[in-house]
């Protein structure tokens, strides 16, 4: 019993600190589509940049695999949404909540901006998901 009582004591705690990996603010350096940007890395010399995509909203791919390369969506809403997440966090040093997905160094991410706007959100509402 009372290893039963200290066990969930120590779940209790460990409650608030589950989920997001890490919290932090850095500078977007380049927004690649409605819903992945990279932002810079403390640690230039192991990598420059680390890519996000965030979540809570699927935004239209940028580019897709046509005939074995890349080529430019024709769907326009992507280029809607690219825009405007490019309007909301290019160049702006942004507030961070994510993980890290353990594939091509991209996290998931959470993001808002200097004034409190949560970025995901605004973007789910500009897509009108």
């Amino acid at each position: 019993m009372r290893t039963a009582i200290i066990l969930l004591i120590i779940f209790i705690l460990a409650l608030p600190t589950a989920g997001w990996a890490f919290e932090v603010e850095r500078k977007v350096v380049r927004v690649e589509d409605g819903d992945t940007f990279e932002f810079a890395s403390l640690d230039t010399a192991v990598a420059p940049t680390h890519r996000c995509t965030m979540v809570g909203y699927d935004a239209p791919e940028g580019s897709v695999w046509n005939g074995g390369r890349w080529v430019k969506s024709p769907d326009r809403r992507a280029a809607a949404a690219a825009g405007m997440l490019r309007k909301l966090i290019a160049g702006k040093v942004v507030r961070i909540r994510g993980e890290r997905t353990g594939t091509d160094d991209r996290w998931r991410c959470e993001v808002w901006l200097k004034d409190g706007t949560n970025v995901n959100r605004a973007m789910k509402a500009f897509l009108g998901q």
